[in-house]
């Protein structure tokens, strides 16, 4: 997590510049720029040099830990690691402060630039995904009968196996599963396959996605509890167990709705930022006044427009 941080920072801190113009050079002594210090609130949880680093610092810090961390904005050791790192970075802060790179015309555009993507993000966020986000049923549900087909739930098993190396010996175990042997701990004791350890469950699978003459005999199986006799594969001799057999079918809205919603947002998103963005543009005419680039500009919108409609 450190090293994340700091590479972050430093890409911030030290990307490649171009050279500054006047107006830039300007602008490097004016306050272009929102305050880029910690912020403040709360009591002092620590200090860098003669800055202290207040409580909110550090909220604000577990605020922007991502989805998959979140459950451990409580832990001691999460707060002390993102503490630390708040504190090397506000040292490298200083040192940049103290050589003048706060002021410096290719550090403030890059700032700048960085500001304006931020905003840009905050706005897509909020007029589009916000809103694509909160999506209900009732756009999700036709959308989902109008792709139906990709619901579509195939044939699949549940089994479980025992691989053998020998015909002599599946024989042998298959012989002791008829007489009532469990077969859970048959498969633990003397399958050579990866699944022995879990009593050689295999979970669902589709007929594709195993090996045919293996698969040819799950399939055929039809009560839980049903054995299969002696397969050869591949990979040896197996006994199969049935332990769930599902027909193909069509899912129902509710099964799938959480998967619905997620390619109705993929679907819609690249749409809505289309027409997002074009909204924007209208509300705030644009002209482009250098007749060298004039010319392109009228081009590169021609072609523009022929793509939108073509999708």
């Amino acid at each position: 997590m450190n090293v994340r941080v700091l590479v972050l920072a430093a890409a911030v801190l030290t990307a490649a510049g171009c050279s500054s113009t006047p107006s830039e050079q300007k602008a490097a002594t004016g306050p272009t720029l929102p305050s880029l210090e910690l912020p403040s609130g709360g009591k002092i949880i620590a200090k860098v040099g003669d800055k202290e680093i207040s409580e909110q610092a550090l909220t604000d810090a577990l605020a922007s830990l991502p989805p998959t961390m979140a459950a451990q904005v409580d832990n001691p050791m999460v707060k002390a690691q993102l503490l630390d790192q708040l504190m090397t970075m506000e040292a490298i802060f200083q040192e940049a402060k103290a050589k003048g790179l706060d002021l410096d015309p290719t550090i403030q555009r890059q700032m700048r630039r960085a500001a304006r993507s931020a905003m840009a993000q905050a706005l897509f966020e909020q007029d589009v995904r916000k809103s694509l986000e909160a999506t209900g049923d009732d756009e999700l549900k036709p959308w989902f009968e109008q792709h139906a087909d990709r619901y579509n739930e195939p044939e699949k098993v549940h089994a479980r196996h025992i691989l053998v190396t020998t015909a002599g010996e599946a024989k042998i175990i298959l012989a002791r599963l008829k007489k009532g042997a469990d077969f859970v701990e048959e498969a633990k004791t003397h399958s050579t396959g990866p699944s022995a350890p879990q009593g050689g469950d295999l979970g669902f699978f589709t007929h594709d996605q195993m090996v045919p003459e293996f698969a040819d005999a799950a399939f055929a199986l039809k009560n839980p509890g049903d054995l299969s006799g002696v397969v050869k594969s591949q990979f040896g001799y197996h006994i199969i167990r049935l332990e769930e057999h599902v027909e193909a079918h069509q899912a129902s809205f509710e099964e799938v709705r959480d998967k619905v919603k997620q390619d109705f947002i993929q679907s819609e998103q690249n749409r809505r930022t289309q027409t997002w963005m074009q909204s924007v543009r209208d509300a705030h005419p644009s002209v482009v006044l250098d007749e060298s680039l004039k010319a392109a500009a009228d081009q590169h919108s021609a072609q523009q427009s022929a793509e939108d409609q073509a999708q």
